[in-house]
């Protein structure tokens, strides 16, 4: 299965081209709501190592899922590099400008509900997963274990770095480039956790190496979280920006007609694909003002495509077959 990475994947709050393939679905009957824990609030009251200890002891799956790491709440390389970080003055003010920009969260605790109720629409036995925040400043790896993440998404634990989502004009920003700078920033969280989310809805066919495939997978994942949040513009779906949406609606023909004469759908060159799969500024093989990633572009208006062939969502995710996908949706550039 490819796995959406979805630090790369947020977008800027813009407003993008309708999808004909959303569906704006009632789902006020279901009874849902999330309630965000703030470990970030608990973690820097803490004075001691020991404290610090229990605090991942008593939150274990985060603990071990945040930093990937099964042994985190007994590692005192971790330990200690958490006391450090909690403990320096610079941090602690940044904390508190976290803290003012983040003091009422209700607003991603609502977007969080309305996605999960639109979630156990289409899936009911769907349970949420837990949803908190928690600051490192950016943390680096410790002892060859993850260090401070913007977002960890499992099926039972969101956690959101929210240190990483101040934005650029904040006293501290992530060291990365320009064009991911920009999709980290608070509207940018919910969307992006869905993207990560629909992995363990979204089966896909490991022995298929086509760019198709990848395509699929990725533009599978895109209309997951447009139909599970209807509201939202594309920008925020795909991550760019409302000029780069706007450009690439314009111009997908002249997309739709590279891949075509460079017959790039069934090329299973890991290099080929990356350059059309990946993040990069821009997309140099069709020209700087097209926007990256062209591929999950493309996927997500052939899966469009597939559900307004009277396809449900699930059937979308299930189907393994990049081919069928493609040609049921008789997408061919417009």
């Amino acid at each position: 299965m490819i796995r959406i990475l979805i630090i790369l994947v947020a977008g800027s709050l813009l407003i993008g081209a309708c999808n004909s393939a959303k569906k704006d679905i009632d789902v006020s009957h279901i009874p849902l709501k999330v309630s965000i824990q703030r470990l970030e609030q608990i973690l820097f009251r803490l004075k001691t190592k020991e404290e610090i200890r229990d605090f991942l002891q008593k939150n274990k799956l985060f603990a071990e899922n945040y930093f990937q790491n099964p042994q985190a709440t007994q590692d005192s390389a971790l330990i200690n590099e958490l006391y450090k970080r909690i403990s320096e003055s610079s941090l602690q003010q940044f904390n508190q400008e976290i803290q003012k920009k983040y003091a009422d969260v209700s607003d991603l605790e609502n977007q969080f509900a309305e996605a999960f109720k639109h979630i156990k629409y289409y899936y009911p036995k769907f349970i949420p997963p837990q949803v908190c925040t928690i600051v490192t400043g950016f943390m680096p790896n410790v002892r060859g274990n993850y260090g401070g993440k913007d977002l960890f998404v499992s099926d039972k634990l969101i956690v959101v770095g929210i240190d990483f989502f101040m934005g650029k004009e904040a006293s501290f920003v992530p060291q990365m480039e320009e064009y991911m700078l920009q999709n980290l920033k608070r509207e940018n969280i919910v969307p992006t956790c869905m993207l990560g989310l629909s992995n363990q809805f979204n089966t896909t066919n490991p022995t298929d190496q086509t760019l198709l495939a990848e395509m699929l997978a990725y533009g599978k994942a895109l209309a997951f979280v447009s139909q599970i949040m209807p509201q939202i513009p594309d920008s925020l779906i795909i991550g760019y920006t409302a000029k780069q949406v706007q450009g690439i609606e314009e111009n997908t023909p002249v997309v739709w007609s590279h891949y075509v004469k460079e017959k790039l759908f069934y090329n299973t060159n890991h290099f080929v694909k990356a350059k059309y799969t990946q993040a990069r500024p821009f997309t140099a093989e069709i020209g700087n003002n097209c926007p990256p990633r062209t591929g999950w572009w493309l996927g997500w208006k052939i899966a469009e495509k597939y559900i307004d062939k009277e396809h449900s969502l699930p059937e979308l995710m299930q189907n393994t077959d990049a081919q069928q996908i493609f040609t049921e949706s008789g997408y061919k550039g417009k």
